[in-house]
């Protein structure tokens, strides 16, 4: 319940903050310290961040009221032929009480709306079953050749296809097509480009586009 009043305030799906602030299962909630205008102003800088923001980079927020906010783009997908966008969110209040947050939002029109797809039903077992095949196929897969991976535990399951393998400023870099599958059948997809450093695999950024 916390996280669709939340939603609300963030998206206009729901009444004013103030009406939040009055409901009592809120009331230890760094939320209910947000006015209308801290509303307002974080509700901006996310709908910019989900424009402009390049997936693993951190944007701050500070509102009138004292709590502090921090919006991270995790990582960028398509949904039901959508660019979708798995946000995390943090809030901390002045007495260093923190929430956080994680939702997918995908375009809708000329907005966006928390979506319902694949990836936000997976539990942290499937992501990380998903992140050993992940690597495995960075490590090991062939370019042009599949790496089917399925979770047992959630009827999860998906296809990780490097596509090929290039040198960028000194390190090995994939392009990684990766298309998962829920336990009801939807897909979601996405490509991205990982490159090898001393801590491993990382993210490299690329247009919401490529």
């Amino acid at each position: 319940m916390l996280k669709k009043i939340f939603l609300g305030c963030m998206f206009l799906l729901f009444a004013a903050s103030a009406h939040a602030a009055n409901l009592a299962f809120l009331k230890d909630s760094v939320l209910t310290r947000l006015s209308p205008d801290d509303v307002a102003s974080f509700r901006q800088l996310v709908l910019h961040s989900l424009q402009t923001v390049p997936d693993q980079e951190e944007v701050f927020w500070q509102g009138d009221s004292g709590v502090r906010g921090k919006l991270k783009p995790l990582f960028t997908y398509r949904f039901e032929e959508r660019d979708c966008r798995r946000l995390r969110l943090a809030f901390i209040s002045d007495k260093h009480k923190s929430e956080s947050y994680k939702f997918d939002i995908c375009q809708q029109g000329e907005g966006w709306r928390i979506a319902d797809a694949p990836a936000s039903h997976f539990s942290e077992q499937t992501w990380q079953h998903l992140k050993e095949e992940f690597i495995y196929a960075l490590d090991e897969g062939a370019d042009g050749y599949p790496v089917s991976w399925i979770d047992s535990s959630s009827d999860a399951s998906g296809v990780i296809v490097p596509l090929n393998t290039l040198q960028r400023a000194g390190q090995t870099c994939r392009q990684v097509a990766v298309s998962l599958i829920d336990h009801k059948g939807r897909t979601s997809d996405g490509s991205y480009l990982f490159c090898q450093g001393e801590q491993g695999w990382a993210r490299h950024e690329q247009s919401m586009a490529d």
